[in-house]
């Protein structure tokens, strides 16, 4: 007889070859307290991708849900874009940002060429955004 709370599962025994499967026993998961679920939920830390930005090594740490959707639902495209620029934006390997605030309008000067291509692409991946098939034609002008 089997315990209902023990896990048993099945792996190919490679000695034995694939037909050969031997029983894997595993204990039963622990149940997690809403406490420890929350606590680990809200202790979540950004995730970051490094890129090249004009020769400079750049991290492109994730954005928060807030950030998200005020980028998502906001008017002004530009003052968006450079805002998620200057927040989430760092030195690469450390916890300095590369921008201010005061630097939005020098951001927006910067020629649109691969190198903010690549920062607008990683952007939009820290938040989720993959392009569509007719969105990356158009952005490989």
């Amino acid at each position: 007889m089997v315990d209902s709370n023990v896990n048993v599962s099945t792996e190919a025994d490679s000695a034995n070859g694939p037909d050969n499967v031997a029983p894997v026993i595993t204990a039963p998961a622990k149940p997690v307290t809403r406490d420890a679920a929350r606590a680990q939920i809200f202790s979540a830390k950004s995730k970051s991708e490094t890129i090249e930005f004009f020769g400079v090594q750049v991290d492109i740490r994730e954005p928060t849900l807030e950030d998200v959707l005020s980028f998502q639902s906001g008017d002004d495209q530009k003052a968006r874009m450079a805002e998620m620029i200057t927040k989430y934006v760092y030195l690469s390997g450390s916890q300095d940002k590369l921008f201010e605030e005061a630097d939005q309008d020098s951001i927006l000067a910067l020629p649109f060429g691969a190198d903010v291509q690549r920062l607008q692409t990683a952007i939009n991946k820290s938040m989720g955004v993959t392009p569509t098939t007719e969105d990356k034609s158009q952005a490989e002008v």
